[in-house]
């Protein structure tokens, strides 16, 4: 079996992004995501580390699925899934009917968290540390962090942040300052999606996280 990254040296497979040219606005939600306790971008980006970190500590006690399931609520609440679902798929999203929206929207938050939750594994003293936090675009803010890991090599990470009616949420991130997963993840999803459909686009995914979920049974069991 390949060696596999210690926890935080995952984030390389995980999010980050500027949202491409054209964004799609957001629709109404089916339900609406709960409420983070946070005031500010700061506030939130410090709440999301402290439950991401909280799973490392934890990791030589919990397995796959409950890392899944502890770190499911805390997504949803700090990163606004729904939009970032809707950019990763581009403009091919307008021509969804609501039960596809519904559908992508579930599948792609399970995939979110499923790559959390097979990744943050192994706890070896990471730390993470908030750097600065400035104005972007589109009345957002960039809140710049920086995973300290003694056992691999440290990540540097900016997250945007925009405030809407349910609060502060993530929307984007940006890996060592440039890398955009949603972008990247954009420029293979809306393909897939154009050329052969919404259940190949589907299928695929769901492929992804069956096998995120088997490899993390496959080591658990070593």
């Amino acid at each position: 079996m390949m060696p596999r990254p210690h926890g935080i040296a995952l984030l390389t497979a995980l999010l980050a992004a500027t949202t491409a040219s054209a964004e799609i606005e957001p629709a109404p939600a089916a339900d609406v995501q709960p409420s983070a306790p946070e005031a500010s971008p700061e506030a939130l980006i410090g709440h999301l580390n402290d439950e991401l970190l909280e799973v490392l500590r934890r990791s030589g006690e919990l397995d796959y699925q409950q890392r899944f399931d502890v770190l499911a609520p805390t997504l949803r609440q700090c990163f606004d899934l729904e939009y970032m679902a809707r950019q990763v798929v581009g403009r091919g999203f307008l021509d969804l009917d609501e039960a596809s929206r519904q559908r992508w929207y579930e599948l792609f938050a399970t995939y979110m968290t499923a790559n959390y939750a097979s990744r943050f594994d192994h706890f070896s003293d990471q730390k993470f540390e908030i750097i600065e936090s400035k104005p972007a675009a589109k009345e957002t803010v960039l809140v710049r962090t920086r995973v300290i890991d003694p056992a691999a090599e440290n990540v540097d990470l900016s997250y945007r942040v925009r405030q809407g009616d349910t609060g502060w949420r993530v929307i984007d991130v940006f890996l060592k300052g440039t890398v955009s997963e949603i972008a990247l993840r954009r420029a293979e999803y809306a393909a897939v999606l154009k050329r052969d459909g919404f259940a190949a686009l589907t299928d695929s995914i769901q492929e992804r996280i069956d096998k995120l979920a088997s490899d993390a049974a496959g080591e658990s069991s070593d």
